[in-house]
């Protein structure tokens, strides 16, 4: 009944990070692979997710990432940036779950066709399971970003709540 974004993404083509990435000295770009068509009729362009020079990241904010961030790889500590955004809730009783997924998810599905994806999987096995509920979510989230051919590494973390059983 109601969603909840509980981040912003840190995507270096966000207005407020693309200046920023920018104002330090950064670049950004977007990568473009070529692949065959299913069906055989010649080669289709996929792009690939808006990427941070230095470092060559989808995000524009990480902990880690020797070349983006030492000036001895060629990296600059101003471009990717670890500050984190923090934000605090309750759990009530009537959160159905939580899910961390990695940027590679939603390069290619939005929040609302997370949902969908989840919700549709769970009532589609008739599973009452909440484990094994959760683990087709899982599976239908993962699934459903590679078939829209994602270019990117995909992770998903489901935590589910007493409500989710309902």
């Amino acid at each position: 009944q109601k969603v909840l974004n509980l981040s912003t993404d840190h995507k270096p083509n966000e207005q407020g990070e693309s200046e920023r990435i920018l104002g330090n000295g950064g670049k950004i770009y977007r990568t473009q692979t070529v692949v065959p068509k299913m069906d055989g009729s010649g080669n289709e362009v996929i792009l690939g997710p808006h990427r941070v020079f230095p470092g060559r990241l989808s995000v524009s904010r990480s902990f880690g990432d020797i070349e983006a961030k030492l000036p001895k790889y060629g990296g600059n500590m101003s471009v990717i940036v670890a500050d984190p955004e923090i934000r605090v809730f309750d759990v009530t009783d009537d959160m159905d779950y939580v899910i961390l997924a990695c940027d590679g998810i939603y390069d290619k599905l939005t929040n609302k066709e997370v949902i969908q994806t989840v919700w549709e999987g769970v009532m589609e096995n008739g599973i009452k399971d909440p484990h094994k509920q959760c683990g087709i979510a899982v599976d239908r989230i993962l699934r459903t970003s590679v078939a829209k051919k994602t270019m990117d590494n995909i992770t998903v973390v489901f935590v589910a709540f007493k409500n989710f059983e309902k």
